[in-house]
């Protein structure tokens, strides 16, 4: 029997794939090389480890990666965060809509 706490773990997981989905038209479980591809994945890294404290295994687990893809994933969004205003923009859009549905958060 899977617990409350995997269940909503995995329900969140899925809702930010779906508003990357729907925000920057990408499904990060595809594989590929592709510039906003490799974006749209390492927000939802992010997000998942700063906001929803998932440890780097099990968000890789996710989308069928391993652990240090996740860490490399987060570590270049900190970087890209500073220094890319259009990236920024892309997370910052992604982090509201996500915010919003979980949450209810309007910032």
């Amino acid at each position: 029997m899977i617990s409350e706490y995997t269940q909503v773990v995995v329900n969140k997981a899925e809702l930010l794939k779906h508003v990357i989905k729907d925000q920057l038209k990408e499904d990060i479980n595809e594989v590929g090389r592709k510039k906003l591809l490799i974006e749209a994945r390492f927000i939802y890294f992010h997000i998942l480890r700063e906001y929803e404290q998932m440890v780097y295994q099990k968000i890789g687990d996710t989308v069928s990666m391993n652990h240090a893809s996740v860490l490399h994933g987060c570590q270049k969004v900190k970087f890209w965060l500073e220094k890319d205003h259009e990236f920024r923009d892309k997370y910052l859009m992604v982090l509201a809509v996500y915010n919003r549905e979980v949450y209810g958060i309007e910032k």
